[in-house]
C-alpha cells in the first residue's frame, strides 16, 4: 500500500506570524519537508484526546518513510492513551516550517526473546 501525505499550507497572516519575512517564499513541497524529516533532528509534541482534555508530551518521534515511530513505557499515561485508538497529532517543529500529523495510532511490539 502506497501511501500519499495530504498536505496543507497554511499561509501566514496577522501580527507576529513572521508574514512579512514570508512573503514572496513558495510553500515547501513534499520532498522538502521529507528531507528534513529524514534528519531526525527536531522537537516533536504528541498531543492524545482524552475523557478529561488533551494530554500533550513531548516525544522523541523517528520518520520511517512512509509512518512516525516512538517508543512509550507500557505503563506511561500516553501509552494508555494511545491504546484507546482515538486519533492523536504530532506537532514538529523544523525550524522555519512547523508542520501538524494528524493520524491513528497502531501499537507495534517486538518478539520476546
Amino acid at each position: 500500500m502506497t501511501l500519499t501525505p495530504t498536505i496543507k499550507v497554511i499561509e501566514r497572516v496577522g501580527d507576529r506570524t513572521g508574514a512579512e519575512e514570508a512573503a514572496g517564499n513558495p510553500p515547501a513541497s513534499w520532498p522538502d519537508i521529507e528531507e528534513r524529516l529524514r534528519s531526525g533532528t527536531f522537537p516533536t509534541w504528541l498531543s492524545l484526546r482524552t475523557e478529561d482534555g488533551v494530554h500533550t508530551r513531548p516525544v522523541f518521534a523517528a520518520w520511517t518513510g512512509t509512518s512516525f515511530v516512538h517508543a512509550s513505557n507500557a505503563n506511561a499515561v500516553k501509552t494508555r492513551h494511545l491504546d484507546t485508538g482515538a486519533r492523536c497529532s504530532l506537532a514538529l517543529d523544523l525550524g522555519d516550517m512547523h508542520v501538524t500529523v494528524e493520524a491513528e495510532p497502531v501499537r507495534l511490539t517486538a518478539r520476546r526473546d
